[in-house]
């Protein structure tokens, strides 16, 4: 059996090296081979296992208390850990079938039909968003290789493009930036609001995954953005995410909004002041309808101030 090497284990897992070690020392796993030049090698098991670790601390475990334990009790604590699908359909078991067949043609051709026959709104509340929840589950227990993951998540992208290039142009504000931080490279859910804020003919702006903050404000400042929108999966380091977000509010102007959304956002350790979170479908639009309620309410009280000197 092939094994793996430190650095591979660590692009797959999002578990550093340095930690590796430290769980190796205080912990007993993962217990590493050793090549002829004394470098650390992992069995595809002991990879499969802390990509379970990773996800469980992702939802708020202590490594002390699944570091170390059987993988059949990390299952376990995962189905525990991990909401079901609110919308257990027929057509999402379907399609979630076919990723797991690899059959990615098939896959395309249903997720067209059923935007087509919901509509792009149902379509990515009741079908895409649940979906997504049950391939990261499947990936995270090791039930799903990553390369199907991979080619469902370009599948969806794909057929979103196509939705979003076929949409009305723009009209309305707030003007939107939407991208993720540096650490963040899925750009699923970025894609999804797009569409979502596309078909409410709000202004959107794509720059794509991992931009740096401080492009992150030249952005916002070159396009006039009234809101920014950050989207975060579920394997985003906790650690990293309550620092960066805090940071990157300092940092843009106080009438830039900040918005965050996507799985990630329940790991923040508490509300950072000046962002709102929308981390479902109907959250985004709630977003977009505060925003045009709160706009209004003061375009008519400076109209009445303005009446009022005159």
């Amino acid at each position: 059996m092939a094994l793996i090497h430190i650095g591979a284990v660590e692009s797959a897992t999002g578990v550093s090296r340095d930690v590796l070690r430290v769980w190796e020392r205080r912990y007993g796993f993962p217990l590493p081979e050793r090549d002829s030049l004394g470098d650390r090698r992992y069995t595809q098991q002991q990879v499969e296992t802390l990509r379970l670790i990773k996800r469980l601390m992702d939802y708020g475990h202590r490594a002390g208390a699944v570091v170390g334990r059987p993988r059949r009790q990390l299952l376990q604590m995962l189905k525990a850990s991990t909401l079901p699908s609110s919308h257990g359909t027929s057509a999402v078991a379907s399609l979630f079938a076919l990723v797991q067949q690899g059959d990615i043609a098939r896959l395309r051709a249903s997720l067209e039909e059923k935007c087509a026959e919901l509509g792009l709104r149902a379509f990515l509340s009741d079908v895409l968003s649940p979906l997504n929840g049950e391939v990261g589950r499947a990936w995270a227990s090791g039930a799903l290789p990553i390369f199907k993951e991979h080619s469902y998540v370009e599948a969806a992208q794909a057929l979103l493009r196509d939705v979003i290039e076929n949409l009305p142009p723009s009209c309305r504000r707030p003007l939107v930036l939407l991208t993720t931080l540096p650490t963040e490279q899925h750009g699923l859910g970025l894609l999804m609001i797009q569409a979502l804020y596309r078909l409410a003919l709000v202004e959107t702006v794509p720059l794509g995954t991992q931009t740096p903050a401080d492009d992150i404000v030249r952005a916002a400042d070159f396009h006039s953005a009234d809101v920014v929108a950050l989207s975060f999966s579920s394997a985003f380091p906790r650690n990293v995410l309550q620092r960066e977000v805090s940071s990157l509010r300092k940092s843009l102007p106080a009438n830039v909004e900040l918005w965050l959304g996507g799985g990630g956002v329940h790991r923040l350790r508490k509300k950072i002041p000046g962002t709102r979170i929308g981390s479902t479908i109907d959250g985004a639009l709630e977003l977009l309808e505060s925003w045009a309620y709160e706009h209004q309410t003061r375009a008519s009280s400076k109209a009445g101030s303005g009446r009022n000197a005159v």
